[in-house]
Order: C-alpha cells, then sequence, then structure tokens
C-alpha cells in the first residue's frame, strides 16, 4: 500500500491535506503533529533530525507532504534563528531522510519568496526577490528540499483560507462582529488559495 507521510497534519494546510488524502483508499496517511498529536496523530517535532530519521525510518513512506512551518511572518521577524531552524534546517532533514528512504516530497512553500511589485500574478520563473525574514527563510527552504532530494516538488501558496482554523478571512468575520469599522492593509495584493 502507497503510504503518505503529512508532517505538520495539525495545521491549516496539513489538516487539510489530511481530509483530501484520506478519501483515496489505495493510501495510507501517516499524519503528524508538533504538539498536538491524536490518536491517529504521532507526535514529531521536525526541528530534531534524529526524530525525522527515525520517524522515516519506521513509518517508510513513498511520499512525503511538508507542510509544517513557521507561518507567521511577525514570528519570524522576531526569532530569525527559530524561523530558519523550522524553515529551512528542518526541511533539509526531512528531504534528506526521505531521499534515503527513496520518497518523493512536496515541500509547500509561498508567494512570500516575491516582493508583490511585479502588479501581475507571479509565474514560477520569476525573480524571487522575499523582503523579510519569513520569505527569505522559506525560499532558503526550497533551496534546501531541491538540492537535498530530486524526487522533490515546491508548491507557493499564498493567502490561505479555510472554514477552520485561523486565516484572513475568518480573522475578518469574527472581527466584523465585534466593530462596525475594519482597518485592514489597502496596498496588498494576493490570490486567496483554499486550503480545501
Amino acid at each position: 500500500m502507497f503510504r503518505v507521510a503529512v508532517i505538520g497534519a495539525s495545521g491549516l494546510l496539513g489538516r487539510a491535506v489530511v481530509r483530501e488524502l484520506a478519501a483515496v483508499t489505495a493510501w495510507q496517511l501517516v499524519p503528524t503533529a508538533f504538539r498536538h498529536g491524536g490518536p491517529q496523530q504521532a507526535v514529531l517535532d521536525v526541528r530534531d533530525a534524529q526524530a525525522v530519521d527515525a520517524f522515516v525510518e519506521r513509518e517508510a513512506p513513498d511520499a512525503i507532504v511538508l507542510a509544517a512551518a513557521e507561518r507567521h511572518p511577525d514570528v519570524c521577524e522576531h526569532d530569525p534563528a527559530a524561523a530558519r531552524a523550522l524553515n529551512v534546517d528542518a526541511v533539509r532533514s526531512v528531504a534528506t531522510a526521505a531521499r534515503r528512504r527513496g520518497a518523493w516530497v512536496l515541500s509547500i512553500s509561498t508567494d512570500y519568496v516575491f516582493d508583490g511589485n511585479k502588479g501581475a500574478p507571479y509565474v514560477e520563473s520569476d525573480l524571487t526577490t522575499p523582503l523579510g525574514v519569513y520569505g527569505a527563510s522559506k525560499l532558503a527552504g526550497e533551496q534546501a528540499v531541491l538540492e537535498a532530494n530530486s524526487r522533490t516538488s515546491v508548491l507557493r501558496t499564498s493567502w490561505l483560507v479555510s472554514q477552520r482554523g485561523n486565516n484572513f478571512v475568518r480573522t475578518m468575520i469574527k472581527a466584523g462582529r465585534k466593530t462596525d469599522r475594519l482597518r485592514v492593509v489597502a496596498d496588498q495584493r494576493g490570490c486567496p488559495t483554499s486550503a480545501t
């Protein structure tokens, strides 16, 4: 049976990936979470390279969806070392362990690898010019995963939204229930991406 590990299955995107892949009955899912492991989720700190190696060796996945990340730009700006540990070093560890196993990796990245000045939708061949620590760490993570494992694809998402979890749309709905006026940025473009 084809085994798919979803690393970061307790996050906004990871939960949605697990829901979608669960419908593929020919596949066996191995979801992981950092702190919130449930009865069907293994607890895995992807920052621990030895734990990652042990997990990949034990679970023997054929494919890994890598959704674990520090995805909050403000957190990354305040703690660049923590951003690098999760968005670069952990990504490299997963890709390296997957390569040893012969597993394919889908690494989730972001449009923050671009500067936002193009004025039109970005394509994968556009020049990457991240403006902050978050975008720079995700770009370095892309490079790390591609260097560590040739059987890798990188998927860049933008403005993840979902009916569950914390995201811009749900935040605005909650805020709108509390006040008659909302203040939001007016100089940002994006492409809402459904997590489901």
